[in-house]
């Protein structure tokens, strides 16, 4: 029970009514109108605790305006006395007066409301308004502890911690209590020094992280942070969304039929369902090729539209299964990688309705999904394919090298990448979705949510987030990008107004993306609006050209798995292409006439008492009678069929 209602005749405001409160029997209160313009009121005490709490119900607290000034209190005293009685005049309006959460707001406000850059403390406010309340005045307020210690007790303490305790193989806290008590005893005067137990009490305030990362390294300070106290709860499709890339260590061959010996996967996964949105395969590194490709940004914006984009036409296994997973998400996390932190991204994100989130370098535990998404594509994908040589940390050794394992096209393995998604991935019942596959949690999230999936103009979102580059109009040829010119009629009108008689070729700004590569965007200096030139196709590769969704999926007739037609037909490429190997090295004849010829120069020298000198006997050339090479001894000892500890 509100205690205000336990005395006589208290002062409140009901409903915007002055009224005088009284208690009466039975739990009734007799609520009289200080106007006096009706009949006093029995109200139950029920109805007006319930009015107190909705705030119809108020007391208010009548807080001098000013203060009386206290002897010898100069300007800046009574100014901030001034200031700390606004904070109070606010606080004494709030139901909780002793509240550390609501003193923290009113302060924010009062703060933001005067401009006041030192504001009190939570618990200095409290104290005010008790005192204020009580005394009337700010002058009893009381005055914060003395310090327990002298600073050279802190300063020992912590000059004993920094070099004994935080350091690899420290001493334990017992050790250095017994150091710190012994050159305690050596300070200078009365030093009030720290007891035992007040010794231990500052050691196990020290963040534990830093004291592992001290004491035993960073990388049992960072297995001790991945420790998982929580859960990540997602309560819908979309709202989480985590993208990142893993290389592959994988012989393929592209369409000029070079050797690939590494590519990059990049891939995007919606944490509620746990069904990947969209992938984008690059080419890292080629055989013989020293120049490799990272991450980038068009590997990255890739990724996006490919998550973006609705996939209608990828069905598999005679339309028994469709890929139907598309769409924006609310939180990106992301890895935190120059490209992936680039102005381009972050803008397309955003123009996409999303928020990015980087997570830390070295951190993958801030993105969990993808990451055990990685671990199962090694396990049940990778491991299948022929030509696939395991991670470079802990690859295995071959009898071959990995440019004579490539027996799979890039289109044949990515062909075979969205069948396993599709097939496989999505199909499997997953532990954390309570024995539930991806396909079935995101068709019923759809059937039974608002949930609508935004078709985004992919064009738009890419062009707002290019940098404009400034390129020269050629003539009627139109902008050069590269070895490719792009025009059009209107850019011609446009040469032909900015370019007078004898004038030069004037400089636009210009926007290309490797992701059209067959257009461009001309901005118009004089109405500023964007005019669209075309790639001259004669001058274009077509391969240069970005590939139909149709053209990614073969043999999309039967579910991914070791006897998939692709599988089989690389598998049996690669063992008929390491067998023609091995049978020719076996096949090479041997040299018989240059072996006998060494066989009769060791016997020679078998002969004699001391064994040849290969040194001098290589510096003169007229002499034939000593070894070529040590592969030359291997071949005697093969064809002899001894050893040559023998």
């Amino acid at each position: 029970m509100l205690s205000q209602l336990t005395q006589p005749l208290t002062k409140a405001s009901l409903y915007g009514k002055d009224v005088l409160l009284s208690p009466a029997a039975n739990d009734l209160i007799a609520v009289v109108q200080v106007d006096g313009g009706e009949k006093p009121k029995f109200i139950p005490l029920a109805r007006l605790n319930f009015a107190f709490t909705r705030g119809n119900l108020t007391f208010p607290f009548e807080v001098p305006d000013e203060l009386p000034e206290a002897a010898n209190q100069s300007d800046e005293q009574r100014l901030k006395q001034d200031m700390m009685l606004q904070y109070v005049h606010r606080m004494n309006q709030q139901q909780h007066k002793a509240s550390r959460r609501i003193a923290k707001r009113v302060i924010n406000e009062v703060k933001r409301e005067l401009g006041d850059t030192h504001p009190p403390s939570v618990s200095t406010l409290i104290r005010a308004v008790k005192k204020l309340n009580e005394y009337g005045n700010l002058q009893q307020l009381p005055r914060k502890s003395p310090q327990r210690f002298h600073d050279a007790a802190y300063t020992l303490f912590v000059e004993i911690i920094d070099d004994r305790f935080l350091c690899l193989g420290g001493e334990s806290a017992a050790q250095c209590w017994e150091e710190y008590k012994k050159r305690a005893k050596q300070l200078e005067g009365k030093v009030k020094c720290f007891s035992r137990s007040t010794f231990y009490e500052h050691v196990r305030k020290l963040n534990r992280i830093e004291v592992l990362a001290a004491r035993e390294g960073k990388k049992v300070s960072r297995n001790d942070s991945r420790i998982v106290y929580r859960s990540l709860i997602t309560s819908r499709i979309l709202e989480r969304v985590e993208m990142d890339a893993v290389h592959i260590n994988i012989g393929l061959i592209d369409e000029q039929g070079e050797i690939i010996t590494q590519v990059i996967l990049y891939a995007m996964i919606d944490c509620y369902s746990r069904s990947i949105l969209g992938y984008h395969l690059q080419e890292k590194k080629k055989f013989g090729q020293k120049r490799q490709q990272g991450e980038n940004k068009v590997g990255i914006l890739q990724n996006l539209i490919h998550s973006l984009s609705p996939k209608p036409t990828m069905s598999f296994v005679n339309g028994q299964y469709h890929w139907n997973m598309y769409g924006n998400g609310e939180n990106y996390i992301t890895d935190a990688g120059g490209p992936y932190a680039s102005h381009e991204i972050g803008g397309f994100i955003s123009a996409s309705g999303g928020d990015q989130h980087i997570a830390e370098a070295g951190a993958g535990y801030r993105k969990p999904y993808i990451e055990r998404f990685f671990g199962t594509l090694r396990t049940q994908f990778l491991s299948i394919l022929p030509g696939y040589m395991g991670k470079l940390k802990n690859a295995k050794q071959y009898d071959h090298p990995i440019q004579k394992h490539a027996c799979l096209t890039v289109k044949q393995f990515e062909s075979l990448l969205a069948n396993y998604i599709v097939t496989g991935y999505h199909q499997n019942p997953h532990k954390g979705l309570l024995g539930k596959s991806p396909q079935k949690v995101w068709d019923e999230t759809l059937d039974s949510s608002t949930t609508q999936l935004k078709v985004h103009d992919i064009g738009r979102l890419v062009r707002q987030n290019i940098t404009p580059q400034k390129r020269t109009i050629q003539g009627h040829q139109g902008v050069q990008f590269g070895n490719t010119f792009y025009n059009s009629r209107s850019l011609k009108r446009l040469y032909d107004v900015l370019t007078p008689k004898g004038a030069e070729n004037p400089k636009v700004e210009c926007i290309f993306t490797e992701l059209e590569p067959d257009q461009a965007w001309v901005k118009n200096p004089l109405t500023g609006e964007l005019i669209l030139a075309k790639a001259k196709i004669t001058s274009l590769n077509a391969d240069q050209f970005k590939e139909t969704q149709e053209d990614r999926i073969l043999g999309a007739d039967q579910p991914f798995g070791f006897d998939h037609p692709l599988v089989a037909q690389a598998r049996a490429l690669l063992n008929s292409n390491l067998e023609e190997l091995d049978s020719k090295k076996k096949s090479q004849p041997l040299n018989t006439a240059e072996i006998t010829k060494q066989r009769n120069i060791f016997d020679a020298h078998s002969k004699t008492d001391s064994a040849p000198s290969f040194e001098k006997k290589a510096a003169e050339p007229e002499q034939t009678d000593s070894y070529s090479s040590a592969a030359d001894l291997d071949e005697i000892n093969e064809f002899e069929g001894t050893d040559v500890d023998e």
